[in-house]
């Protein structure tokens, strides 16, 4: 299993008319990867990460916006919100690999560094939030 996050591939299920997969490269190609369990989801599905900038209220923009200049000087406030967009991003059932450990360091974020820190290990990942 790879040891970067990524999104699962939003080719399957093969398009109609595809025969089945039996083994052979050409074929085999169509088959779901054995790391990706979860079906790919429309950015409308519920379950899907829903990205900060498309957020209404503008509360997440400006969290987004401190954090990005100076995550020191967040407000007990914007770390929560910094936290709740965090956790629904990785806890989205598309990411595969090695995310359960983010999943359970997003549980103990309490400051801007603690975000500042799981922003770059979910980079490193590959499922960069912002």
């Amino acid at each position: 299993m790879s040891k970067r996050c990524k999104r699962t591939a939003p080719s399957w299920p093969p398009a109609a008319g595809t025969p089945p997969a039996t083994g052979s490269a050409p074929e085999a190609a169509h088959a779901p990867p054995l790391a990706s369990p979860n079906p790919a989801l429309s950015p409308s599905d519920p379950r899907a990460p829903k990205y900060w900038m498309w957020e209404t209220s503008g509360v997440l923009r400006a969290a987004v916006e401190h954090l990005l200049g100076d995550p020191r000087e967040l407000s007990a406030g914007q770390v929560a919100v910094l936290k709740m967009y965090l956790r629904q991003w990785i806890m989205a059932p598309v990411w595969q690999g090695n995310v359960e450990g983010l999943r359970q360091a997003v549980e103990r974020i309490q400051t801007g560094r603690d975000i500042e820190e799981w922003v770059v290990a979910a980079v490193d990942a590959g499922c960069d939030p912002l």
